[in-house]
Order: C-alpha cells, then structure tokens, then sequence
C-alpha cells in the first residue's frame, strides 16, 4: 500500500471514531464534527478484533480495513439500528447488538485472516509475507460469509 493512502486512511480512521490525536491535521478538527457515539463503539469492537488478531495470528488489519469495517458498521448496521423506530424485527435471537456485531467482526477478521496468510503462502517465494490484512481480504470474507452474519438477523438490508 503507498504510504500516503496508508496515512489517509489512519487520518480518517481516527477522525471518523471521534479518537483524540493531538498530531491530526487542521482538516480533522473534532471541534468541527459533533461526536459520533456509534462510530466509538464500532471502533472499539474493530479495535478488539484487531488486538485479538494480533495476539493469536501475529497480524493485524491495515488501516483500509480498519476503515472500511468503521465506515460500512457504522453507516450500514449500528446507525440504522439507532434510528429506526418502533420494535426491531428479528428474524433470530434478539441479542444484544454489540454482542452481535463483535462476533460478526470477529468472524470476518478471522476470515479475512486466513485468506491473507493462504495468499501469503503462495508468495512466499517471491517476497517476505505481509503482516497485514488488506481491505480487499475483508471484503472477500464479507461475501463468502454473508449468510452466516447474525446481523442479518436485523433485517437491515431486506434479506429474509
């Protein structure tokens, strides 16, 4: 990944999460922005996935994948949820959504993990292996594991 998109991505990462960075440039001023409750308690779910990524695989999520997971949770899952009206519509277990939403991150990182280290194995020769995990593994995990998600059980995007 170009450097710069790295930095772009770890700029907005923060900015979006609402994190306190005193090294943030002008443009990502927390003052400009009201403080976005939803997207702090998606960053700590990203953030636990990610520690425990570390601590089991030795990996971690690059910071597109890091951003991805925040903007897509928030804006597509945790948002929705907190503005819709009236009694949800489980189609499951009604389970609490945090509880929910961390077993599905954990389930796409966990995923997206074994698909980076099976790409990383067939490079092994080519270069040394990457200890991160790109935005596209994720994105791979997510349509390989879109059924097994219990966010589904929300019925947030209309599946039955």
């Amino acid at each position: 990944m170009d450097p710069v998109y790295d930095q772009v991505f770890n700029n907005l990462y923060e900015f979006r999460s609402n994190r306190d960075d005193p090294n943030r440039p002008e443009t990502f001023e927390t003052e400009r922005v009201p403080p976005d409750e939803a997207a702090r308690a998606v960053r700590d779910t990203i953030d636990e996935a990610d520690r425990g990524l570390g601590a089991l695989e030795g990996l971690r999520l690059r910071s597109d994948a890091r951003y991805f997971l925040l903007v897509n949770l928030t804006e597509m899952v945790v948002r929705p949820v907190q503005l819709r009206t009236g009694e949800q519509p489980f189609a499951g277990p009604s389970a609490e959504l945090e509880s929910v939403l961390l077993g599905d991150v954990k389930l796409l990182v966990s995923d997206a993990a074994r698909r980076h280290m099976d790409r990383q194995a067939s490079l092994a020769r080519v270069r040394p292996p990457d200890r991160e995990i790109s935005g596209h593994s994720v994105v791979e995990a997510l349509a390989a594991n879109w059924t097994r998600l219990k966010l589904n059980s929300y019925r947030i995007w209309g599946e039955q």
